[in-house]
């Protein structure tokens, strides 16, 4: 079985001034998690209104001022700027800080935020090789991690994942309650038919799309997290979580844990 290194840092993505209201949020999850804290932004040339040398500097100061947020009192606290088309650079960054959990901040402003909720997005999931976090929008600042709810397709990645999301949780007290969605077509009819509906705490057995059942669980059971592989692989249809991860990535009103089968690696 494949088990996942616990992250040893946390890599918040902010690239406009909204993407700040989820910083109360993203400064619990460090203290929490007791990670250190990476504040980025993202320069792409080709779709800034500033020259490089300015956009650079606007990008430094702006995070030199999330820095300094009282939020982040007691952390340790570095900051980091990319250069480049953020399909491209998050990943290259992610294969550079394997163990680093990668925050990324959804919502309508400019072109990179959009980018991660459209094609965008649907590449960094397919590039990355490391865990991301990703923070819906209109997400306050209220940190409830004592329930999550985790995608479940037999697939080796997905038994793994809530070793990852108790270490992120800083609890073994975690409250895990495992999802397994049987789409139509997965198996035969007859079969299909039969499956008996589980819905106990810390499992449920139940038919319907994957995205949606996930999400319906997630606020059924009232969860702070929902968390999911990336590259899972389906019964019939082939990868189940992948598709998945996309379609919550768009619809989620929750925090959003992406695990890459390529980012597990053996424990030390």
């Amino acid at each position: 079985m494949t088990h996942l290194t616990r992250p040893n840092s946390l890599s918040v993505v902010l690239n406009h001034p909204d993407d700040l209201a989820r910083l109360p949020w993203a400064a619990a999850f460090a203290r929490r998690s007791r990670l250190p804290l990476t504040l980025m932004h993202v320069v792409d040339p080709l779709t800034s209104r500033e020259h490089p040398d300015n956009a650079e500097i606007l990008a430094q100061d702006m995070l030199s001022l999330a820095a300094s947020s009282a939020l982040l009192k007691g952390l340790d606290v570095q900051t980091h700027l990319l250069e480049g088309s953020s399909e491209v650079v998050l990943p290259e960054y992610a294969t550079a800080n394997p163990n680093s959990v990668l925050m990324l901040v959804g919502g309508d402003h400019g072109t990179f935020a959009r980018s991660l909720l459209g094609r965008g997005m649907d590449n960094v999931i397919r590039k990355l090789t490391s865990p991301i976090l990703y923070l819906p929008p209109g997400l306050g600042g209220e940190l409830a991690m004592e329930r999550v709810v985790i995608g479940f397709d037999r697939s080796e990645i997905s038994r793994s994942i809530v070793e990852l999301a108790r270490s992120l949780a800083a609890s073994e007290s975690l409250q895990v309650t495992v999802v397994e969605v049987f789409e139509p077509g997965d198996v035969k009819a007859d079969v299909f038919t039969a499956i008996s509906p589980t819905f106990e705490p810390d499992r449920i057995v139940m038919r319907g799309r994957p995205g949606p059942s996930l999400l319906a669980a997630a606020r059924v059971r009232d969860v702070g997290l929902i968390a999911v592989g990336s590259h899972g692989w389906g019964r019939a249809s082939g990868v189940h979580l992948g598709s998945t991860a996309r379609w919550l990535s768009q619809h989620a009103d929750r925090p959003l844990l992406i695990v890459p089968a390529a980012g597990s690696q053996a424990s030390p």
